[in-house]
């Protein structure tokens, strides 16, 4: 399988990651690329955006959707910032994603109404594309409950960092999802984020059977799918691992029942020697008359014990 999966920078996901630069080797089948924090940094403008999206992801088959960072100090500034997120939107034809995080010094204020005028602005240049969100769990003072209410916004991406804190999955599930699904947002709409590192000292990337654990126990929620934060914290034996699994997200294939036919043909057992027939199985499915008998009889004769016999197809 492949999962989204969150670029910061280019200097820390690229040149100091330890995984090969070439993403078509990778676990990528999305990237969520970092492109502005805020009116004070404009890490790039939205030409810059559609250049990284239709010039250097999707050739390589990788989709690619925008990401940043907000704080609304005010109305006015939201409005603006909300401006700008719409623009890089339009530019990549794919939802602007919102990092919500609950630290005023740097993130999101918390201003009541400022979440509306966000949305507003947004939805002046954006062309029609919706709006993501990506709110850390611990969210006192995001006001979530006026962001639900805006209609431009369709995804959210909670940040679920469980496993980089040591602790449950289940309680950053319960406080990083269930304040949306009480708010009256479908569990359809919710992807969470899992953590590519390890908060202690130590090993910097989540192990491989964490990975593998954790995006197997979303699936099993019935979550729609989940990316993971981000490409420069990951292993290449991460991404090995991730290579490696079934997708548990995707539906299981449908399984076609055996064909009927109106003249089913029997398989019979007979022991050699005696002339009556015993009747071990059924396999209307299956058509023997181009086995030639000196296989099945090996084949049969493998899977008895003691007895030998021989096979005799009736129509």
């Amino acid at each position: 399988m492949k999962v989204p999966i969150f670029v910061w920078t280019v200097r820390a996901d690229y040149t100091e990651a330890r995984i090969p630069v070439d993403d078509t080797l990778g676990a990528m089948s999305k990237v969520f690329f970092k492109v502005n924090d805020g009116l004070e940094y404009q890490t790039y403008t939205a030409e810059d955006t559609k250049q990284w999206a239709d010039d250097v992801y999707r050739p390589q088959g990788i989709d690619f959707q925008p990401w940043g960072v907000a704080r609304g100090w005010n109305l006015e500034i939201a409005r603006k910032e909300g401006h700008i997120a719409g623009e890089h939107a339009a530019a990549a034809q794919r939802p602007y994603i919102l990092d919500l995080e609950p630290y005023k010094e740097s993130y999101w204020q918390g201003i009541p109404g400022t979440a509306h005028a966000f949305c507003d602005g947004y939805a002046e240049t954006a062309e029609g594309q919706r709006l993501d969100l990506c709110p850390d769990a611990r969210n006192p003072g995001l006001l979530l409950q006026e962001w639900v209410a805006e209609p431009v916004v369709d995804r959210i991406h909670p940040q679920l960092y469980a496993t980089a804190y040591g602790e449950s999955l289940d309680l950053w599930i319960r406080k990083g999802v269930k304040p949306f699904l009480d708010l009256g947002v479908s569990l359809s709409r919710i992807f969470p984020v899992l953590a590519g590192w390890y908060q202690q000292p130590g090993e910097p990337s989540i192990s491989p059977d964490d990975i593998e654990r954790d995006i197997k126990y979303l699936a099993s929620m019935a979550f729609p799918g989940c990316s993971i934060w981000r490409r420069g914290s990951i292993s290449p034996e991460v991404v090995e691992r991730i290579l490696a699994m079934t997708d548990p997200f995707l539906p299981a294939p449908p399984v076609t029942p055996p064909p009927t036919t109106t003249d089913p043909l029997k398989t019979r057992l007979v022991p050699i020697g005696k002339p009556e027939t015993a009747v071990v199985s059924e396999m209307p499915w299956f058509d023997w008359s181009d086995v030639p008998e000196e296989r099945i009889m090996t084949t049969v004769q493998t899977i008895t014990t003691k007895q030998r016999v021989r096979i005799v197809v009736d129509s």
